[in-house]
């Protein structure tokens, strides 16, 4: 929490921070790994894997056209799993702008074409 100065009369500004389980594992957890395989995959293993973010949460995981052969060098899977949105390709859409987010509905890994096709 954080607490700035009086920003008007009789008023005080207060700015709380969250942080779900998966980032504080996230930050606690490195892969040090080989894969090959395609990114979807990768990512569900990162994210549903017991050594790595193991979440309980629900995952909306779009399909990736192609196998790729990645080397994690000791990095955090959330470091990880954004590299690898930048190298996806949506395997039903052929769009090559992925997004990797968390909000009240689970954590997702989608094309931004899925979600402008998504209904309202």
């Amino acid at each position: 929490m954080t607490k700035h100065g009086n920003e008007g009369t009789n008023s005080e500004l207060v700015t709380l921070h969250f942080a779900s389980p998966e980032m504080l594992r996230n930050i606690r957890t490195r892969v040090s790994k080989s894969y090959t395989d395609t990114i979807d995959n990768i990512v569900r293993d990162l994210l549903e894997n017991e050594s790595y973010i193991d979440t309980g949460k629900e995952i909306t995981i779009e399909p990736t056209a192609g196998i790729r052969r990645i080397v994690s060098p000791n990095t955090n899977p959330y470091q990880l799993i954004k590299k690898l949105a930048r190298e996806a390709e949506s395997k039903e859409y052929n769009s090559p702008h992925y997004l990797f987010y968390e909000n009240i509905f689970g954590i997702h890994f989608r094309s931004i074409e899925s979600l402008y096709r998504q209904a309202a």
